[in-house]
């Protein structure tokens, strides 16, 4: 409430993933804007959702979210007449390994870590290619976050976040 009494909406993430997300490389232009035009009474809108960069996809890859470029152009060549702040909020590389590991063998037929990054973690691309995708997609104003510091004071996290206090 604090926040929609600061004019700023964080769209739930069940809304935003069903609303947009989980539809974002599949729906036209003209339904992205409709998403957000529900909004439009507020003057900040967050969408705030890992997913939105796509999935991790397998190790193979070396590449971490391999749809990040094609899915942020998207939403920005839609919403070309509003202004954006991209926030990263990142993990420490060797924590992020064992995350993506987790949710390997969540959603995957197990194996073991040393199958899993067989290639070697040195293959990896790391956070910088992140940033990269995300610059290339037309996004200038980049903000990038330590993870553990918005978890260990998620107030401080939100007014840095939103440049006010809460």
């Amino acid at each position: 409430a604090a926040l929609e009494e600061k004019g700023v909406k964080y769209i739930e993430l069940t809304e935003l993933r069903r609303g947009l997300v989980n539809r974002i490389d599949s729906i036209s232009y003209k339904d992205i804007n409709k998403f957000v035009e529900q909004y439009q009474s507020y003057r900040k809108l967050i969408l705030f959702d890992e997913n939105i960069l796509g999935e991790l996809h397998q190790p193979e890859n070396l590449i971490e979210y391999p749809l990040a470029h094609s899915r942020l152009t998207r939403i920005k060549e839609a919403l070309k007449d509003y202004s954006f702040t991209v926030s990263l909020v990142l993990r420490d590389y060797e924590d992020y390994y064992i995350s993506r590991y987790c949710e390997f063998t969540r959603h995957y037929s197990f194996k073991l870590l040393s199958e899993y990054y067989s290639d070697g973690v040195e293959n990896y691309n790391g956070w910088q290619y992140l940033v990269r995708q995300v610059k290339d997609a037309g996004f200038d104003n980049i903000r990038v976050y330590d993870f553990k510091n918005a978890v260990s004071d998620p107030e401080a996290f939100i007014c840095s976040f939103l440049d006010e206090t809460l």
